[in-house]
């Protein structure tokens, strides 16, 4: 699934490789990897609201595995 042009605009500097994106209830969240300090993989998960609602804690986040960041990915999407 992609997201809508324009939802997560540039590259992350950490994790510039884009893996997918996934629909959650009120928009967003990307995955995407990268390389650590210490060349250990590394992943991102991006999260962008629809209609670029400000959120209070912002729920992105870095994990060290792709499972780990997965499942995340479904704790955001069960909301």
């Amino acid at each position: 699934m992609t997201a809508p042009k324009g939802t997560f605009p540039g590259v992350n500097i950490m994790t510039p490789e884009v893996l997918g994106h996934y629909k959650l209830r009120e928009g967003w969240a990307e995955l995407s990897q990268g390389r650590g300090m210490e060349g250990e993989p590394i992943y991102g998960v991006t999260v962008c609201m629809l209609g670029g609602a400000r959120l209070t804690l912002d729920p992105s986040k870095l994990l060290h595995s792709k499972v780990a960041a997965i499942r995340y990915i479904q704790t955001l999407q069960e909301g």
